[in-house]
């Protein structure tokens, strides 16, 4: 009996050698993520007030009958700051296929009441579009 153990657990240990369960755990990558950056900016002269955000918004803007998706979002503080700001969003890789259409859009809010927009469409990642350097220009809101 004695002679025994020895060979059990030399072919315990061969097994779990070839099992793979005595190696260390292999480390899961990050998910690769795509980034897109740029500043918005004014053309007005009109200075913001101060607690004035803005929010920056990357979408996927594929679908023309449906509403635009949103797939990350930058909340800048103004602070009695002014524009221009330099803004940074970041996706999934994965979530980005070079078939459909993404774009950048801006607002700037005071107290949820909408003071400037962006108006013009910033296309952003696929079909030439770039990721970085991208300006998005905010233009006042018409007033009552």
């Amino acid at each position: 009996m004695l002679e025994r153990r020895p060979m059990f657990v030399f072919a315990a240990a061969t097994l779990l050698a070839a099992t793979g369960a005595c190696t260390a755990p292999t480390p899961v990558a990050a998910p690769a993520t795509i980034g897109v950056d740029g500043q918005v900016v004014q053309r007005s002269r009109n200075a913001l007030p101060p607690g004035t955000v803005v929010s920056v918004r990357l979408l996927d803007v594929s679908r023309a009958d449906a509403p635009s998706v949103t797939l990350d979002e930058q909340q800048i503080r103004l602070e009695g700051a002014q524009l221009p700001k330099p803004f940074a969003l970041k996706v999934a890789a994965e979530r980005v296929d070079p078939r459909m259409s993404y774009a950048v859009a801006a607002d700037a809010r005071l107290d949820g009441k909408l003071l400037m927009i962006s108006t013009t469409r910033h296309s952003v990642l696929t079909r030439g579009a770039p990721s970085s350097g991208v300006e998005v220009v905010l233009e006042p809101v018409a007033r009552p």
